[in-house]
């Protein structure tokens, strides 16, 4: 399956991510996040959300834009702002979404560089 990666996001889990994360607000919505990273690069990342049409629009960007960048690359330009403006007409109400999308895709980036230097508990992954 290596050599034949969608570029499509994923709905869905990733079987041992390197990392994953997840993050739920207030009113009920859960965004998890998971990523494989391979030659420095996000090379696979999915998502799996429990909540409104707005928080799976806003987390299926996050994990588009995501593949193929480094982790620093991630960590420093993967922000609100940019799934802001991916999603031209996310309602002004709902761009808490876009902030938590950002949140969670980062916390499971920072999962896989801190599990990247202990390759043993991506074993107990499930």
């Amino acid at each position: 399956m290596h050599g034949s990666r969608s570029t499509r996001p994923l709905s869905g889990s990733i079987p041992r991510p390197d990392g994953e994360a997840e993050r739920s607000n207030s009113c009920g919505d859960t965004i998890r996040i998971q990523v494989r990273l391979d030659n420095g690069v996000v090379s696979e990342a999915a998502c799996t959300v429990h909540g409104c049409t707005v928080a799976l629009a806003c987390a299926r960007a996050a994990t588009a834009l995501a593949r193929g960048k480094t982790p620093a690359d991630v960590l420093r330009r993967m922000t609100a702002s940019s799934l802001i403006e991916v999603l031209e007409d996310l309602p002004d109400d709902h761009e808490h979404m876009a902030e938590m999308a950002a949140e969670t895709l980062h916390g499971a980036v920072e999962d896989a560089l801190l599990n990247s230097r202990e390759e043993w508990k991506k074993l107990y992954r499930t």
